[in-house]
């Protein structure tokens, strides 16, 4: 009996797998005979205040008895969640959560394909002001500055491709641009300095944790977190954050978070923008680029030069500090 079943299932296997090669497939790899489009960026980051361009690239698969005649990419916005916008609210008892939400959806372009080979495709590049345009949530405009969207909302676009026997079909895999903040990242300590006035010789210098690692966060487009600050000198619990200018790279410090003061070691933050006579040894240190973020599109070494202190009871402590993304 065994012997009998083996031999219907060897029977039956080549039937069944002519079967399923025979089903019509426009959307999977049996379709690269023809009609099929391959995203080969289907997946990138908008980085914010870069200024730059963004396209997507497709290859085109066509053959003698299947082939597209055009691509329509279809674009929208979706915004994420915010669960609590209110800092100043740190129990979360009133209702101000902000859901997620799609904007509208809009014809972007239409890319007529002549070439009956085998080729790649590009959409057209996008800007902001091309990203953006034509597309409302709840009526209104998205943000006219990209310093205004949130990081991990995201440009959707949604391909559409026509094929030459009359038939429209969509593509499984929709293309993303996802907002994101260049700054982020791991940096190493490259040079520094560390005054107090307590010490002997005042004021005292040194390398500030000259060769260590510290990890910046993006808290939305503008807005970074300096991680544990100060725990490679023994110091816990501290937390600084900080903002850099997407279209300048200024550096500025907020006064308050979460609805109290910027503090570093329970003590009033000190800043060369708000007190520059508190910080007069670590401003000259800092040189020119003062409270800058630099860029390195290169080799992608972002540099972060920083100036702030805490005021004690002798007088200010001052940090400055020239941090390098690390880059994999």
């Amino acid at each position: 009996m065994k012997k009998l079943l083996y031999i219907m299932l060897l029977a039956i296997t080549p039937f069944f797998f002519i079967q399923c090669d025979s089903e019509d497939d426009l959307v999977t790899e049996n379709a690269k005979e023809g009609g099929l489009f391959e995203a080969l960026t289907p997946y990138l980051n908008y980085v914010v205040g870069d200024g730059k361009a963004y396209s997507f690239s497709f290859q085109v698969y066509q053959s003698p008895d299947i082939k597209a005649t055009s691509v329509e990419i279809y674009k929208s916005c979706f915004k994420v969640a915010v669960a609590w916008s209110d800092p100043g609210d740190l129990t979360h008892t009133t209702a101000d959560s902000i859901p997620a939400i799609w904007s509208n959806e809009v014809l972007q372009e239409t890319i007529t394909i002549t070439n009956d080979e085998n080729h790649v495709i590009s959409t057209t590049a996008l800007d902001y002001a091309a990203l953006i345009a034509d597309l409302t949530i709840d009526g209104d405009p998205l943000p006219a500055s990209d310093g205004e969207m949130r990081i991990g909302d995201y440009f959707n676009f949604r391909i559409v491709t026509k094929l030459d026997d009359g038939r429209t079909v969509e593509q499984s895999i929709q293309n993303t641009l996802t907002v994101s903040t260049r700054f982020a990242g791991t940096y190493k300590s490259i040079g520094g300095a560390y005054y107090h006035p307590d010490y002997n010789p005042a004021p005292y210098l040194s390398d500030l944790w000259l060769g260590e690692t510290v990890i910046i966060s993006s808290i939305d487009a503008m807005t970074y977190r300096w991680e544990e600050w100060g725990i490679l000198s023994g110091w816990s619990g501290n937390v600084l954050y900080f903002q850099i200018n997407p279209s300048t790279g200024k550096i500025t410090y907020p006064e308050k978070w979460a609805g109290a003061d910027q503090i570093l070691n329970n003590l009033p933050l000190l800043t060369a923008e708000r007190t520059p006579g508190s910080l007069t040894y670590a401003i000259p240190a800092a040189g020119t680029n003062i409270d800058t973020a630099i860029k390195d599109d290169v080799e992608g070494k972002d540099q972060l030069n920083m100036v702030f202190g805490y005021l004690g009871a002798s007088g200010s402590r001052e940090f400055f500090i020239l941090l390098e993304k690390v880059v994999n």
